[in-house]
């Protein structure tokens, strides 16, 4: 584990919110060192969401934001495979200020399937012409 110069309680929020920032918006760019531990979190929060009880979605709420956990027990949870493949980790180069690294997280999560929609055809009857015709 990394300790990405943080003490135990910063670091762990740290990686909360990295986490769920990756679940709601799908991809983040970070440095490549929280990158690699995003992927061990995540594969942890991962498993909790993929047993769909409630002792699984209270650790999920423990170890995610309450819009997150949400999302990861409503809709990623069923998209997302496996554990192991979910998240794609691609180097983007370095950031200008520090030369820091820079990795771009991606999940790899299949897309939702949408139902198409029935639309009922409305028959139109003639309107009844009301008077002569001259």
């Amino acid at each position: 584990m990394r300790k990405l110069s943080r003490k135990r309680g910063p670091r762990k929020h740290l990686l909360k919110n990295l986490v769920s920032s990756l679940i709601l918006y799908e991809g983040i760019t970070t440095t490549q060192a929280r990158a690699k531990e995003v992927r061990r979190v995540f594969a942890r929060v991962n498993s909790f969401a993929r047993t769909k009880t409630l002792s699984g979605y209270r650790q999920l709420r423990a170890s995610l934001t309450a819009p997150a956990a949400k999302k990861m027990q409503e809709n990623l949870s069923a998209r997302i495979e496996d554990s192991s493949g979910a998240i794609r980790i691609t180097s983007i180069g370095t950031r200008s200020g520090d030369n820091a690294p820079l990795s771009r997280v991606e999940l790899i999560a299949k897309e939702p399937v949408v139902a198409e929609k029935k639309t009922a055809k409305v028959e139109t009857k003639p309107k009844k012409v009301v008077g002569s015709l001259k």
